[in-house]
C-alpha cells in the first residue's frame, strides 16, 4: 500500500494487486506464497479524496461499463418458459395474418384500380370519331405531326 498525502488529503493506493502479510512486514521478512489478487482492496482507485489524474468531476467507479448496469433474473422454470414460448408463437402467428389480410385488401384495391382503368380507356376508344386511311400513298405524302397522331387498330 503507498499512502500519499497531496492538497491537505491522503490517498491510499493498493500497488501491485497483491496480498501482503502484515506480520512479515514486522519481522522483516518477504512473503512469497501470498501473491493472489485481493478483491477487498481497490485496485488502482484511492479509497479517500480526489480521483488519481486530480481532476474533481472525474467520479470513482467500481465497476466498470457494462458491468455495472447488469441485473440477474430469477430463472424461470421449464413450464413458465413453454407458455412464453407458446404466447410468443401465437402472436407471431395473428400477425402474420392481419399482415396477410392488409396485403391481400392492398391487392385487391389495386386490380379494381387497373381494371377501372382499362373499362375507361376501352369506352374512350369507343367513343372516338375515326377516319379510315384506305389509301396507303396518303400516309407517305404526310408530315411527321401527323403521323404521330395515326393510330393502327
Amino acid at each position: 500500500l503507498i499512502l500519499i498525502r497531496a492538497r491537505g488529503l491522503f490517498f491510499i493506493f493498493n500497488a501491485g494487486h497483491r496480498k501482503e502479510n502484515p506480520m512479515a512486514e514486522q519481522s522483516g521478512e518477504k512473503d512469497t506464497n501470498s501473491t493472489a489478487l485481493d478483491p477487498s482492496l481497490p485496485s488502482y482507485r484511492p479509497t479517500a479524496g480526489l480521483s488519481i489524474s486530480g481532476r474533481k468531476w472525474k467520479r470513482v467507479q467500481n465497476k466498470h461499463g457494462r458491468a455495472s448496469s447488469v441485473i440477474t433474473k430469477p430463472s424461470k422454470t421449464w413450464e413458465e418458459k413453454m407458455k412464453q414460448k407458446e404466447l410468443l408463437k401465437i402472436t407471431k402467428e395473428r400477425d402474420r395474418a392481419l399482415k396477410e389480410a392488409r396485403k391481400k385488401r392492398r391487392d385487391e384495391v389495386v386490380q379494381k384500380r387497373e381494371e377501372k382503368k382499362k373499362r375507361t380507356e376501352e369506352n374512350e376508344k369507343r367513343n372516338q370519331v375515326v377516319q379510315v386511311i384506305s389509301n396507303s400513298r396518303k400516309i407517305k405524302k404526310m408530315s411527321r405531326k401527323q403521323l404521330r397522331n395515326i393510330e393502327k387498330r
